[in-house]
């Protein structure tokens, strides 16, 4: 088992024993829908809060014409941020998954009203058999949030397939 923590650094090591750790206690806030937090009243300047963004996926296109090729995925970035002022507000805008032919929409977080990071949704899927939709694109930047950004990584995003035969008429004359 894990090592799990449960708040005020008391974890459990992962034997069943809960013990004091000497580390600072970790916390984790998982949204599936659009939020805002306010940055807690013990946050030093020094803290680092890191976030874990990813855009809407794009719809699958339309196969009436024989092909379609699915919806891309959005991108995935995780960036670590210090510079927070306890009392702050980060809002989390979560991108929605396109729906048949849309693309996916993007996923933003905030800091004081100004973006901070951006996962792009992919492209919606199409009924060429040639094309395959583009993933989304991420950028990160502190700006004139007044944060830093400590690190940043682009998890990857993966472009739609290539047509996929939605029906397959064959004949052979003998």
């Amino acid at each position: 088992a894990a090592v799990q923590n449960l708040g005020n650094n008391i974890v459990d090591d992962g034997a069943g024993n809960l013990i004091l750790s000497t580390y600072p206690t970790l916390r984790s806030q998982v949204l599936d829908s659009t939020g805002t937090f306010t940055v807690p009243a013990g946050a030093l300047s020094t803290t680092v809060f890191k976030f874990v963004l990813i855009g809407g996926g794009g719809g699958g296109g339309d196969p009436s014409g024989g092909w379609a090729s699915s919806g891309a995925s959005g991108c995935a970035v995780t960036a670590s941020f210090s510079g927070f002022a306890a009392g702050g507000s980060v809002t989390v805008n979560i991108g929605a998954g396109g729906a048949h032919g849309s693309g996916g929409s993007s996923s933003t977080v905030a800091y004081n009203a100004t973006t901070v990071m951006t996962a792009a949704g992919g492209a919606a899927g199409t009924q060429a058999n040639n094309l395959a939709p583009a993933s989304g694109a991420c950028s990160v930047a502190a700006g004139a949030s007044g944060l830093s950004l400590v690190s940043t990584f682009a998890n990857g995003a993966q472009n739609g397939a290539v047509g996929v035969a939605a029906n397959s008429n064959t004949s052979s004359a003998q």
